[in-house]
């Protein structure tokens, strides 16, 4: 193949185009280019560049779509392959609305994901209000068309939750988090913030784990990862007590009654990797011995398996080293 030349913007334009848009930048290009070739586009290229090329490419299509134009659907596939987290909000909502308005309110697979994916993932100027009514326009576009619950996670993005028991659910939902990131707006942050008090959020975290400490819930695959109950009782989630850690080392002191075999050897680490930092430094040494005692048990009769053989590894590697200082601690 001959050597592209790139001498200037536009020529790394090209370069753009035909070689690095489909394959991230640095992915496999030296086993077809030299680094001589690949350094010129970098001297000749940015990242900004890079944006300002791909939004080219996606609007000479794009800005075709029209009312009641039987090109469109081919048009959107191909500004679809130049389509980033940069691309305008304001002008993809507007063409996808008169695609959506062209189907009836019935539109295929193609046009519901793009519409999804716009409303869901696009980081907008969160000062700015027109963005923020595009995205709530395509959230009331997408919500008849999804499932009730799939529609709730949209509008807690965008919109947020309506209501203190709606929070609740949205805080579970998002891992007890207080990163305001999930949110695209900065309505659905306030709206969030009007029922999140602290001690709403502390009493919400209080009501789950008292749910999943009681005798009948059971973990499983399916559950076990949703919320880290280890962690939300031992590191920097507010509940941690001496009356929570008691609770959690009744309940998986039963896991031959409440928990999938096949979880011993992920619950083993968590107890662990997620109680022993702070029940060490609160000089808890009888409890953490518990714990580690029930750990190398659940080990012990966790069906045999990669994850068990390596992070039960380091598991008891943890525990000895635990020992080790507490050892230290107790003896001067």
């Amino acid at each position: 193949m001959k050597l592209p030349k790139i001498t200037n913007s536009e020529q790394a334009r090209n370069f753009y185009k035909k070689y690095i848009h489909s394959c991230p930048r640095g992915c496999n290009l030296y086993d077809t280019f030299t680094p001589e070739t690949l350094k010129a586009y970098e001297d000749n290229s940015s990242r900004e560049l890079e944006r300002k090329w791909a939004f080219e490419e996606f609007e000479k299509y794009f800005s075709q779509i029209a009312p009641k134009n039987s090109d469109n659907h081919k048009l959107l596939n191909k500004a679809w392959e130049w389509h980033n987290d940069y691309t305008p909000v304001k002008l993809v909502a507007e063409k996808l609305e008169i695609m959506m308005n062209d189907s009836g309110g019935a539109p295929d697979a193609k046009l519901l994901d793009c519409m999804l994916a716009t409303a869901g993932f696009t980081e907008i100027n969160k000062d700015d209000k027109s963005e923020e009514q595009a995205l709530v326009r395509l959230m009331d576009l997408c919500r008849p068309l999804i499932s009730e619950e799939k529609a709730d996670e949209l509008r807690f993005q965008i919109a947020g939750p309506e209501s203190e028991e709606e929070t609740k659910r949205e805080y579970r939902m998002n891992g007890f988090s207080d990163k305001s990131n999930r949110f695209q707006t900065i309505t659905a942050e306030q709206n969030f913030k009007r029922f999140a008090t602290p001690e709403n959020m502390l009493k919400w975290k209080q009501e789950y784990f008292d749910e999943w400490t009681g005798s009948e819930y059971h973990f499983s695959k399916e559950n076990i990862y949703s919320v880290n109950l280890i962690e939300l009782a031992g590191l920097n989630y507010g509940i941690y007590s001496k009356e929570n850690t008691q609770k959690l080392y009744d309940k998986l002191s039963d896991y031959k009654n409440c928990a999938a075999v096949d979880q011993y050897w992920h619950i083993a680490y968590e107890i662990v990797s997620s109680l022993s930092k702070r029940l060490f430094e609160d000089g808890e040494y009888d409890m953490l011995e518990c714990f580690f005692r029930l750990a190398v048990d659940m080990l012990d009769n966790a069906p045999d398996c990669w994850d068990k053989e390596y992070l039960g590894s380091h598991t008891l590697d943890d525990i000895e080293r635990y020992r080790g200082l507490i050892e230290e601690k107790l003896n001067g």
